[in-house]
């Protein structure tokens, strides 16, 4: 059952990439699972109990614009959103009009949280997805080191 599962995610992904993490999304949302969490970002600890915890590298997710102008995956920082309210609206307001809106509209229910080091501690243990790879659970330690890895990027036209 796992291996079929596994191999209608992969299919999903290749054939429908975007969708696919838009779709995840709005399952999480839609049917949210309650969770508790210990976060600790660059030393500071942060906890209570969210349905959804994202880390990024830069301004997309599932090639979706964050609506954060200063997120750059040169800068050494992790960006983590810790998700207070599950809401279909702040998934509407995210992909429906991240282009014509600011983060100042959309932080109620969403705390950014930039850092280096990042520990996480779920209770329940929880399966962590990365760019649609389910592989890790928690506990996790994710640490960015600066200038590891060259990436070529395209300047915002």
């Amino acid at each position: 059952m796992f291996k079929t599962l596994k191999t209608y995610k992969m299919v999903q992904k290749i054939y429908f990439g975007k969708l696919s993490y838009i779709g995840s999304t709005v399952k999480t949302l839609l049917n949210p699972t309650q969770f508790n969490y210990q976060l600790s970002i660059d030393d500071k600890t942060y906890s209570g109990e969210t349905t959804m915890i994202l880390s990024a590298n830069g301004p997309f997710i599932g090639g979706s614009r964050i609506p954060l102008t200063d997120l750059s995956p040169q800068d050494g920082e992790l960006n983590t959103f810790i998700f207070n309210e599950q809401s279909f609206s702040i998934l509407n307001d995210i992909f429906k009009k991240r282009d014509s809106m600011n983060w100042n509209e959309i932080t109620q229910g969403i705390e950014h949280i930039p850092g280096k080091k990042i520990s996480l501690t779920t209770d329940p243990t929880m399966k962590v997805d990365i760019d649609g790879e389910i592989s890790l659970e928690t506990p996790i330690d994710i640490e960015v080191i600066p200038n590891a890895i060259q990436l070529l990027t395209v300047n915002d036209l």
